[in-house]
């Protein structure tokens, strides 16, 4: 990958790929126990430009392409493997409307999806999402709480398990390490 930047404008762009032996997955479409795939290979490309405006705006938008293939049981050659979809797109803003204080909005999008391995199974629908966050910095740690799914709709990101809609969290980081709870 490579990274450009010029002024308050950045751009970056990665390609990636992992061969991966033994993967374990969980049974599609019935959901009743985990399968090895044996042979997988996760590949595809990132692009993602960012600006900053000024002090209180800026923001970025990235997309991915991901083929994520592999080998199950009962295949002899690669296919499509359940619930991978081929495309996604970010928009993330950063808004700072006062001093140590953050409004983080953030629209996704995720491509179609499939339930069984090789596209079969159920179509899981493409999907857009809309979440927030807020946080207030003091000293060393950063104190936030945001809604996931704001509009509370609920999708099905396994066949036959919707997600919960809107959630809600919050917590505290440290900036020496990750985050503390949530």
């Amino acid at each position: 990958g490579f990274e450009i930047h010029d002024g308050s404008y950045s751009f970056q762009t990665t390609y990636f790929r992992a061969n991966v032996n033994n993967l374990i997955q969980v049974q599609p479409i019935t959901l009743d126990t985990v399968v090895n795939v044996g042979t997988a290979r996760r590949q595809g490309a990132e692009i993602q430009a960012n600006q900053i405006l000024n002090e209180h705006f800026k923001h970025s938008l990235n997309y991915t392409y991901l083929d994520n293939a592999g080998i199950p049981a009962g295949y002899t050659d690669y296919v499509n493997l359940a619930y991978s979809p081929h495309n996604t797109i970010n928009y993330f803003a950063t808004i700072s409307p006062a001093k140590r204080w953050k409004i983080e909005p953030t629209v996704k999008f995720q491509g179609t999806r499939w339930s069984g391995n090789d596209e079969t199974g159920t179509e899981l629908g493409s999907q857009v999402l809309f979440d927030t966050r807020v946080a207030y910095q003091l000293r060393q740690a950063e104190f936030y709480a945001g809604v996931e799914d704001l509009f509370n709709r609920r999708y099905e990101n396994i066949v036959g398990y919707p997600m919960p809609g809107r959630t809600i969290y919050g917590g505290m980081t440290d900036r020496k390490s990750t985050r503390l709870n949530s």
